[in-house]
């Protein structure tokens, strides 16, 4: 139920304490006048009074005060002899009149008999002693019922003494009665601010018109979504390929990878007796080298699948031997090569690795779908301390998703 502020007659809601124009507390308005007692029902006593003789005149003269009660050797208070009973009223003794006994009055039939005698003490028993007070102990302290905190809402002015929201057209908090001059406003989220749809304003006098079809959207809403859509299409049309990637790279991880051995293996040129299939015989002391001699740019060699595959990864082992030192830095070892892989459907992806000068297979991530092919040319290479010295591959291994 709505009210009305008493002292500037502002509309309020039922829940409000004070005042949002003025700061007036209203609490004090909306209290509630005590109910008058109800009057008490008459008693039937009527028959008794009409029955009960005169009342005595009372006697003249000083009260007499009461006495205090006599203390016996143990300090203990002698009860007062009980009041007796004033006799029954003399009636009439058959003097031919022929009124019956007088009725007894009110106070009479209220008065409660009490033995004439205190009941003697039993021999035995012993009164208890004083005793002094013991220490008041602490009564429990209520805890006051806090209020439910209530959700605010976006552009509610929030108190900064008891933190209640508030509309943003009030002045006062409605809670506490504090100033919202300098009241902070909760803000709306970003998501929120992009999709709310913005309230249809009507007229004054006038009613909102109800339509059984919705209105057709206007020509800049429309060119608005026709771009956003097209944005989108050409954004997953250009990205398309890195959305694939990614889906593919956590896929291999999970299935995990095997080696590869391909089918078919070939090289530009050799030199005799280290022909291209000691690069692929699982022995890193049997090397591929070029026919000619120094960094030998441009020779490679040249793998075929029988089928295509999901080429993951590629380990390289450079040089003629992996576990003698000198050996390995009497040729020359590859420093940059350039891969080239084919997949099917005539689509080709190209790779450049660049090689440490140590020991050891080096791996070369690829990362292809459906490969069928797969050149690995030499562009650079570290030269050897031997005289007429070859560059050297003494490793090729594959890797395909399982």
């Amino acid at each position: 139920m709505n009210r009305v502020c008493p002292d500037c007659g502002a509309a309020l809601d039922a829940d409000e304490q004070f005042c949002g124009n003025c700061g007036c507390y209203l609490q004090w308005s909306a209290a509630s006048e005590p109910e008058p007692a109800p009057e008490p029902a008459p008693v039937a006593v009527e028959a008794a009074v009409e029955a009960a003789p005169p009342p005595t005149p009372p006697r003249r003269g000083r009260p007499q005060p009461a006495s205090p009660p006599r203390l016996d050797r143990r300090g203990t208070a002698e009860r007062p002899p009980a009041p007796v009973p004033p006799p029954p009223p003399v009636t009439g003794g058959g003097d031919g009149s022929g009124a019956g006994p007088a009725a007894p009055s009110v106070a009479e039939a209220l008065v409660v008999p009490v033995d004439q005698q205190p009941a003697a003490p039993q021999p035995g028993l012993q009164q208890p002693g004083a005793q002094q007070p013991g220490r008041p102990r602490p009564q429990p302290r209520s805890r006051a019922s806090q209020p439910p905190p209530e959700p605010l809402n976006p552009g509610d002015l929030v108190c900064g003494d008891c933190g209640a929201g508030n509309k943003a057209t009030r002045m006062f908090c409605r809670r506490c009665g504090h100033t919202l001059a300098e009241a902070e406003v909760v803000r709306i989220p970003w998501w929120r601010r992009i999709l709310r749809r913005r309230k249809r304003t009507t007229a004054a006098g006038s009613r909102p018109t109800v339509h059984a079809l919705r209105r057709a959207p206007s020509p800049a809403r429309l060119i608005g979504t026709v771009v956003a859509l097209g944005a989108l299409g050409i954004g997953g049309f250009l990205l398309r390929d890195v959305v694939i990637g990614a889906v593919d790279t956590v896929r291999d991880r999970v299935s995990g990878v095997e080696p590869q051995v391909p089918g078919k293996i070939s090289a530009s040129s050799s030199q005799p007796g280290h022909g291209a299939r000691l690069a692929r015989d699982g022995t890193p002391n049997k090397y591929w080298a070029p026919a000619s001699t120094g960094a030998g740019a441009g020779e490679y060699l040249e793998v075929h699948f029988d089928s295509p595959v999901r080429l993951v990864y590629l380990l390289v082992t450079p040089g003629v031997s992996s576990s003698d030192e000198e050996a390995f830095l009497a040729q020359g070892r590859p420093k940059e090569l350039r891969i080239v892989v084919d997949r099917e459907g005539d689509s080709t992806a190209l790779h450049v690795a660049h090689l440490e000068d140590k020991r050891g297979p080096a791996r070369i991530d690829l990362g292809d779908s459906k490969v069928t092919r797969v050149r690995i040319e030499i562009r650079k290479a570290y030269a050897g301390s031997a005289a007429e010295s070859r560059t050297a591959i003494g490793e090729l291994e594959f890797f395909t998703r399982k």
